[in-house]
C-alpha cells in the first residue's frame, strides 16, 4: 500500500511521482482466484473485440448512442477536466464511445483496467490496476467516472461505491452503460431480431416465417423460464460476468450511491440502459 506522499499526481500530460512524468502506471492488479477465473474466460473476446476491432454493427450503434449520451450531459468551460474511464479494455487506442469526445479541447481522458496482458503503451493516458483502492495510489479527483458495460465484472459492488465516492469530486458525474437481463425485455430484443429483416410482402418470407414462428416462441419461452429461474436463484447465467442486473436491481444500486440521477437513457430494441449519475 502506498502512504501519501507515494501518490501519484496527475495532469494532462501524465502521472508525476518524485519528478518523473509517466503517461502509463501499474498499481494494484487483480489476485483473487475467481476474479481471475473470470478474467481468464474474458480475455479471448477482449482481444478479438478491443485489439482486432471486430465489434459487431449493434455494439459500434450502442457504442456511439452511450457516446451521444454523454456528450449531452458534459459541461464545457474554461476549467480542465478529467474522465476516468473504469475497465476501458486491452485496445491502445481510444474506445469508440470516446472517439468524439477526446477532441473537445478541456477534456483529459484516462483509462484503467486490471487485466495483466494491459502493460502496454496506450494513445492516452493509463492505469493498469484494480478500480477499488485506487485513491491509495493517486492524488486526484475526477470530474466524470465511465462504467462501460463494466459494472457487472465487480465482484463486490459495495467497493465500487465507496471508491467512486473517494476519487469523484463533489458535483461530478458518473456515466453508466449498463446490459439489463430482464426476460420479459431481452425475450423483446430477441423477437426484434428475429423479424428484423422479415419482408411481409414477400411471400415466400411470409410462408418460412409462419412456419417458424410458433416453434421459435416456444424455445424463447422455454429460455426465458431457465432465464427467470437463473435470475431468481442467484445462478450465473454466463462465465464472465458477478451481476445480472434487471431493471430494479440496477435502479436500487443507482439509488444506493446517494447521488441524483440527472439524465437516463434506454436505448430501444436493445437490452442497453444509459444512466448520468450525480454525486454530490
Amino acid at each position: 500500500m502506498c502512504d501519501k506522499k507515494e501518490k501519484y499526481k496527475l495532469t494532462n500530460v501524465g502521472f508525476t511521482n518524485e519528478n518523473i512524468v509517466s503517461t502509463y502506471i501499474t498499481t494494484e492488479l487483480i489476485e483473487d482466484t475467481v476474479q481471475l477465473e473470470k478474467q481468464d474466460a474474458s480475455i479471448d473476446q477482449y482481444m478479438e473485440t478491443h485489439l482486432l476491432g471486430k465489434h459487431s454493427d449493434e455494439i459500434i450503434f450502442l457504442m456511439n448512442e452511450f457516446q451521444a449520451f454523454m456528450s449531452l450531459n458534459i459541461i464545457g468551460n474554461l476549467e480542465h477536466k478529467f474522465v476516468l474511464d473504469v475497465g476501458c479494455g486491452i485496445s491502445k487506442t481510444y474506445p469508440i464511445y470516446f472517439n468524439k469526445l477526446k477532441n473537445i479541447g478541456f477534456l483529459s481522458y484516462v483509462g484503467l483496467d486490471p487485466f495483466d496482458v494491459n502493460k502496454t503503451d496506450r494513445e492516452y493516458l493509463f492505469i493498469n490496476g484494480k478500480f477499488e483502492g485506487l485513491n491509495r495510489y493517486l492524488d486526484h479527483k475526477f470530474d466524470y467516472l465511465i462504467f462501460s458495460t463494466s459494472l457487472d465484472h465487480f465482484e463486490n459492488l459495495e467497493d465500487v461505491k465507496d471508491e467512486i465516492r473517494k476519487v469523484l469530486k463533489p458535483n461530478g458525474i458518473v456515466f453508466f452503460w449498463i446490459g439489463l437481463h430482464d426476460c420479459d425485455l431481452v425475450a423483446r430484443q430477441s423477437i426484434y431480431k428475429f423479424f428484423e429483416h422479415f419482408k411481409i410482402l414477400n411471400f415466400k418470407d411470409l410462408i418460412i416465417k409462419m412456419i417458424k414462428t410458433p416453434l421459435y416462441l416456444f424455445l424463447l419461452y422455454k429460455a426465458m423460464r431457465k432465464r427467470s429461474y437463473k435470475l431468481n436463484n442467484k445462478i450465473p447465467l454466463d462465465d464472465l460476468h458477478f451481476h445480472y442486473f434487471t431493471r430494479s436491481s440496477i435502479d436500487k444500486y443507482i439509488k444506493s450511491l446517494g447521488g441524483s440521477v440527472v439524465d437516463t437513457k434506454i436505448v430501444p430494441f436493445s437490452n442497453s440502459i444509459m444512466y448520468a449519475v450525480a454525486i454530490y
